[in-house]
């Protein structure tokens, strides 16, 4: 199997990579140049024209989420061990992907300055998503993991998102109003496939502040007032 992006230390190929050694399917990446993007090769291969997508002999997908639960299929393994767990395993990846993915983005489009963002999205962002985390701190009382007693990949996708988080602006003080959400990313990152991929990951002391469209044209008009 072969992993094609155009960035190999992207979060969603590196996410897939923390997958793939656990599931042991050694998928091999490829750098997606420009010129292999225009190649025949490549337009059979793509629905969508977006990257990660993974080739395996029966055929080609996208999105990294299907990726990494093709892996673990393949694998026979954190899946889930019944259909509840199947479907609790799909429930949190969905409550990823419409809850905590879009709010975790715009606030690290703000803090990294990828996006220039308003006060009032960037204020509405992260309250939605620490929201969502005190969502999943109730859901993991008595637990260590997300789904069952064992890890799944859904641990790994919404751990994944939240790391830059964990890291720049989800300071001490929050983090210990969310033990069980603060124990369950510490067993996550811990684990050897995850520090193999993203080394050792440090939570922050104190939340980093946004790079703000407001902030930058207040700085301006100072600028331009003599």
């Amino acid at each position: 199997m072969k992993l094609y992006g155009q960035n190999p230390i992207n979060s969603y190929i590196s996410c897939i990579r923390v997958v793939d050694r656990l599931c042991g399917q050694n998928v091999t990446y490829v750098q997606a140049t420009d010129e292999f993007k225009k190649s025949d090769e490549y337009k059979k291969m793509t629905t969508t024209d977006k990257f990660p997508l993974l080739q395996t002999d029966e055929g080609c997908m996208h999105e990294t989420t299907a990726i990494c639960k093709y892996l673990c299929a393949v694998h026979g393994k954190y899946l889930g061990n019944n259909a509840v767990q199947r479907s609790q395993v799909d429930q949190w990846i969905s409550f990823n992907n419409g809850n905590l993915s879009g709010a975790a983005m715009n606030v690290y489009n703000g803090v990294f300055g990828w996006e220039k963002l308003d006060k009032a999205t960037y204020d509405e962002s992260i309250n939605a998503l620490k929201k969502n985390i005190r969502v999943m701190n109730t859901a993991l009382e008595g637990k260590k993991f997300l789904v069952g007693d064992e890890l799944s990949v859904a641990d790994i996708i919404i751990a994944n998102c939240l790391q830059y988080g964990f890291q720049t602006v989800l300071d001490q003080g929050f983090m210990k109003s969310i033990k069980n959400v603060n124990d369950w990313a510490a067993s996550v990152f811990a684990l050897p496939e995850y520090v193999h991929i993203f080394g050792k990951v440090k939570m922050c002391e104190k939340p980093l502040k946004p790079v703000l469209a407001d902030a930058a044209k207040k700085v301006e008009k100072k600028k331009a007032a003599p």
